[in-house]
């Protein structure tokens, strides 16, 4: 009889394995996973952006990475993609103040992102979790849910794949000199990041994480809209 390593472990998770939403939504069991970090910044001649990828890595998925090294393994990359922008064309809202990306324009997001994924070979399966910074001209930019609702957490969770985050940064004031430094938030970066890859692996419950450190950072559960805000599973099976 050939054992499952991360369901035999934790079939008594609150969470079971076998449920329908979750097993399509989830990637296949694996003794192994790359995942991969990956920063699109579409206009590095106006936007400097400055995040330490390493430093957010050793906070917050380094102690998720030892957790479950004795049953499966992660390797964690990160990379910048310049100049790459995503195919949609979002819509001024003047009701929310912000341009809004429909939910039915995230698949040709995904289309133009997977086109440009192409600096590593996976041998192993592998999850992909991408933090867009919008267009100067797009900034704010939301994800709008079908009923024209904004999603909280301007991100989505593309089953068997990975997640994608749309991180807005401040319009730049009136003869700035470019290109302008930028900080990104990368508490709310990496929360989202360990909300997907919960949702995607088959491994326990979030809760039980933590990303303490020396720095005294702690991990924030990113809440996933559910019902009518929940990005449809399967759309891109």
């Amino acid at each position: 009889m050939v054992m499952d390593p991360l369901a035999s472990r934790y079939a008594f998770t609150s969470r079971p394995l076998h449920h329908k939403k979750e097993a399509m939504r989830q990637v296949p069991t694996e003794p192994g996973y790359d995942v991969t970090l990956t920063l699109m910044v579409p206009e590095p001649h106006r936007t400097k952006i400055e995040w330490d990828a390493r430093a957010a890595v050793t906070d917050y998925l380094s102690p998720v990475v030892k957790q479950l090294e004795k049953v499966s393994k992660l390797t964690v990359r990160s990379q910048v993609l310049y100049m790459t922008g995503l195919s949609v064309s979002p819509q001024w809202s003047e009701a929310h103040r912000h341009y809004a990306l429909p939910e039915n324009q995230l698949p040709l997001t995904i289309n133009a992102i997977e086109a440009k994924l192409g600096s590593f070979v996976w041998t192993r399966p592998s999850l992909h979790f991408v933090v867009y910074i919008p267009r100067e001209k797009q900034l704010p930019l939301h994800i709008h849910a079908a009923d024209g609702s904004p999603l909280p957490s301007n991100s989505f969770l593309v089953p068997r794949w990975g997640g994608v985050m749309i991180h807005n940064v401040p319009s730049a004031a009136p003869n700035v000199s470019l290109p302008r430094p930028v900080t990104l938030d990368s508490h709310w970066i990496m929360s989202t990041v360990l909300t997907h890859l919960h949702r995607l692996l088959p491994i326990p419950s979030l809760g039980h994480w933590s990303s303490a450190t020396e720095r005294g950072k702690r991990f924030t559960k990113v809440p996933v809209s559910e019902g009518k805000n929940q990005f449809p599973f399967g759309s891109f099976l």
